[in-house]
């Protein structure tokens, strides 16, 4: 989360035309409520200054989960050209489980060159325990980022 996210968000938001799933990576198991309040929250905010009509999705690391089969209706991949290599390994995933592959979009050369650091805690947040079920219930007439960051959240 910062300066250095801030750049590749827009790119995306700029790219994408109705919906943005956004992967996650890292060991988010470390990081506590208030520090995933906090990262969530920069996310939707970043992408709704570029793009506020986006339908923004985020997928949240889960060890032994398949991103690739996370989201069926995917079309195309944002990356640097680094990860093309990764992108052809999330092909041949998406195509062992029936989903048909999806194409590669690289991001601006500038935003290629974008570092990412490790995921940092805030001080003074612990982990919160993870539960085995989760129930969330309410009325979501208008889907702000607030619900949006209570759903990444729990889920």
């Amino acid at each position: 989360r910062g300066p250095r996210d801030a750049p590749r968000l827009a790119a995306a938001a700029q790219l994408a035309t109705r919906r943005l799933y956004v992967h996650l990576k890292g060991d988010w198991n470390k990081l506590g409520f208030q520090s995933t309040q906090a990262r969530l929250a920069f996310l939707y905010n970043e992408l709704a200054q570029h793009n506020a009509l986006l339908d923004v999705r985020v997928m949240l690391p889960c060890p032994g989960c398949d991103s690739a089969e996370g989201a069926p209706e995917l079309e195309a991949v944002f990356g640097t050209e680094d990860e093309r290599g990764q992108h052809d390994e999330f092909n041949r995933t998406r195509l062992l489980h029936g989903l048909p592959a999806v194409g590669f979009c690289p991001f601006p050369a500038a935003v290629s060159a974008i570092v990412e650091g490790p995921l940092e805690s805030v001080e003074g947040d612990t982990p919160v325990e993870q539960a085995v079920g989760v129930v969330l219930g309410g009325t979501f007439d208008y889907l702000h980022v607030g619900h949006k960051i209570l759903l990444s959240a729990v889920c």
